[in-house]
């Protein structure tokens, strides 16, 4: 039996669990510096996310997405983004 995954908007309940899974979903990968939970946490702040929602299985928070609107200035130089 596949368990039913849940995608809602997130609460404020659940930025400790959304603290975490990030920090394990950041762990392994070598690039980081490991200050992803602390940009979603600033993002959260400044209320700055348009869009956020978890994902969850029987009431454990196990994703998040989030999607942010920024502009750009126009530049005489190339300008580098990461998403």
């Amino acid at each position: 039996m596949n368990p039913k995954i849940v995608i809602r908007t997130e609460r404020a309940a659940d930025e400790g669990a959304i603290g975490e899974v990030t920090v394990a979903a950041f762990a392994a990968l070598h690039v980081s510096h490991h200050t992803e939970q602390f940009i979603v946490t600033a993002l959260r702040a400044a209320n700055a996310l348009a869009v956020s929602l978890v994902a969850e299985i029987d009431g454990r928070v196990i994703d998040l997405t989030g999607l942010v609107f920024a502009m750009a200035r126009h530049s005489r130089r190339p300008m580098r983004i990461a998403a």
